[in-house]
Parts: structure tokens; sequence; C-alpha cells
């Protein structure tokens, strides 16, 4: 599926698309909880409505695996997004609010790796440069910040959470109008998949197992933090300025995040770069638990939102490099594992807060962390390995 747009152009069409359904339609619900817990959820409720949200987006994930690029599909759930996140502000029924947050999840899950398979293959057909997919996946740190920026000033004005989703819903129907003009094929006719799908060696399911159990750990451990680090900040902390405004701070680190680990898997190599960011994560969840200092919580925010996407693109373009004939399915089932990680974390992570401190869920989140760094550490170890007996062969 090529594109008639310049490649750049296609690529900020991408940006746009994951800064509404990631940034937008999946993360606004981080700043937005405190406000919505003062008068309608506790934390179990509210990690059931993140685990709904996440439970559409693995079952989206894994039904893209095996549907066929479209560019309808993917026009229709990208608005699908921006319904679902609008229409949160319109109801006060938690029913309606598991029903919204589950079709959001779904076409979160379909767009995501629709956009990253698609749009990596054009890029990997008319360019060398890592920088375009960095630069596609900081759409989703655009999208954090600017959720961030809105809120305080949109809910200082209004005073309500109602119009905090309504707002965010305008923004990503503005986005929309802009990426209307940008996903449009070129009409090649039918463009003919490979039937032959090239069997994987020993050594590749073993790695590509690495890679799944950690994607997974990564999708557990880093969803505690997204979820209720804002909520652990208002109800353990005495922040002098508005607390959404520490989730811009993720948000805003988060936009060239990407484009740093790409410059640094070139200097070294994608697996070593990804051991890294999952290093300077875990020390990123750590930071709160240890202390509550407003300084120590910036960092906190500014380690996490510096590599959870990084973290994405290094894991995906690991895939897409090394199974390029299966990349869609690969990333397909990355989600999906992703996702179920997702669904798992806050429902843990609520009942934790229950009956123990916030900083309890957050160790249990560091240990999920510390095991996709295990992962990713043997994976680049056995590289190595690989790399040294190829290199006695010749």
């Amino acid at each position: 599926m090529f594109f008639r747009k310049p490649l750049v152009a296609v690529t900020f069409t991408g940006f746009l698309a994951l800064a509404i359904v990631m940034g937008i339609g999946r993360f606004a619900y981080t700043p937005l909880l405190p406000y919505m817990e003062e008068s309608h959820l506790n934390s179990i409720q509210a990690g059931m409505l993140a685990s709904v949200n996440y439970t559409g987006y693995f079952i989206g994930a894994f039904l893209a695996a095996k549907m066929r690029k479209s560019v309808l599909l993917l026009h229709l759930m990208i608005l699908a997004s921006v319904i679902t996140t609008t229409a949160m502000g319109f109801t006060s029924s938690l029913s309606w609010w598991y029903g919204l947050r589950f079709a959001s999840g779904i076409a979160g899950g379909i767009v995501f790796v629709l956009v990253s398979s698609m749009i990596l293959a054009e890029v990997r057909r008319k360019s060398s440069s890592p920088y375009y997919a960095a630069f596609l996946y900081g759409g989703v740190g655009f999208g954090i910040f600017l959720s961030g920026m809105f809120l305080p000033p949109v809910l200082a004005l209004f005073g309500g959470w109602e119009a905090g989703w309504i707002t965010l819903g305008i923004v990503g129907a503005l986005f929309y109008v802009l990426i209307l003009l940008g996903f449009k094929p070129e009409n090649r006719g039918k463009e003919k998949e490979s039937a032959r799908i090239k069997r994987l060696s020993k050594h590749e399911k073993q790695q590509l197992r690495r890679l799944y159990t950690a994607y997974f750990c990564e999708g557990f451990g880093y969803i505690i933090f997204a979820t209720f680090i804002i909520s652990m900040v208002v109800s353990t902390t005495d922040l002098g300025w508005s607390a959404p405004y520490v989730w811009a701070a993720a948000g805003i680190v988060a936009v060239p995040s990407c484009l740093f680990w790409a410059w640094i898997s070139r200097l070294a190599t994608l697996s070593s770069a990804l051991r890294a960011a999952y290093a300077v994560q875990l020390t990123g969840l750590l930071l709160p638990v240890f202390s509550s200092s407003e300084v120590m919580i910036v960092i906190s925010a500014v380690c996490f939102g510096i590599t959870f996407m990084g973290i994405t693109m290094l894991t995906i373009s690991l895939a897409n490099e090394a199974f390029p004939r299966q990349s869609q399915r690969a990333i397909g089932n990355l989600t999906g594992l992703y996702g179920i990680g997702q669904l798992l974390g806050p429902l843990a992570a609520g009942a934790l807060i229950m009956i123990a401190p916030y900083s309890i869920a957050f160790l249990l989140a560091a240990g999920f962390i510390a095991a996709a760094m295990i992962q990713i550490h043997f994976l680049h170890q056995k590289e190595k390995g690989v790399r040294k007996n190829a290199l006695r062969e010749h």
C-alpha cells in the first residue's frame, strides 16, 4: 500500500493519528482520573475502567494482525476514537464509560498496528533513515503533552472533567481533518500480499519469544505508572502547581524521545538501546517509591516520558528489521501482548492500592520492568554471540 504524498507528509499524518488514538484517546484518562475519582470512581473502578480500555486495545491489535491493510478502515477507526473520547464528557454512567473505553481501545489497537505496518513499510521502501519511525511515534507524546497542557485551564474555566473530555475530543476532530488530507493511497490495483511466509529458525523463534515476553512485561509495568501517577501525586503530595502539568512534563519529553533513542540505536544496536531505555524507565518508576518531593516526581515523569514510546519504537523496529516478511503479524502480536499486560496491570495495582500505599503498586511495576530488561539483556547477549560466530565463519 503506497501513498501519493511525500514520505514526510505521510509520516506526519501517522504522527497525528497516533496523537489522536494514543496520546489523547488512550492517555487522556490519566490526568482526568483524579477529577473523576472525586465524584464517581474508587480505585478498583478506576483500574477496571483502564483495563476495559486495554482489553479493547489488545483485541484490536490481534484483529489487526490478520487484517488487510486498508486506508478506509484506518479512517473509520480514527474517527471512532474521536467520537468515543468526546462522548465520555456527555455521560456519567459507569456502564456507558465501560462501553466507550472498550470501543476506544479496539480502535486504538487497530490504528496502532495499521499505522505502524503501513507507514514503516513505506519508510523501508523509500528511506533507510530510522528517524522517520522515531518521528512517527513521537505523535503519542505530542498527544499526551496537549492533554496535560489543555486540561488545567479548561478545568479551571468550566469546572468539570466533562469539559476536559469534550475539549480533547474537539482537538482530535481538528487533527482528523488534517489526516483526511494525508491518508490517500495510490491506486495501483490490488497488491498481492506474499502468500509464502518464511519459516523462522529455532534461534529466531527464541529471540521473538524474548521480545514478546519483554513487551508484555513492559505493558504491565509502565501502565501502572501511566494510570496512577497523577492520582498518587494528588493524594500523597502537596504540589504547589497543578498536578496535570506533571503529565505534560512526561508528554513534552516523549515527543523527541524516539529521535533520541533512534540516535542511540545508530551509535550502538537496537537491542542495546532498548536495554538502556528499560534501565532509565526502571529508575523513573522507583523514584516516587523513595521520595515524594516535587523535583523527584518531575524527574520520574521525565524518565517515564523519555522511555515509554522509545521502548515501543525500538521494539517495533527490532521486530520489523528481524522479521520483515512477518512484520504486520509480529507487530500485531507484540501489540496484543502489550495490551494484555496493560489489562492486568491496572487491575493488580487498583487492588493493591485499596489495601496498601501507592508505593507498593509502583514496586510491582518496577519488578515487571526489571524482568523485561533481563529478557532484552539475554536477547542482546545472544545477538552478540551470533554476530561473533558469523565473523568467524567469514
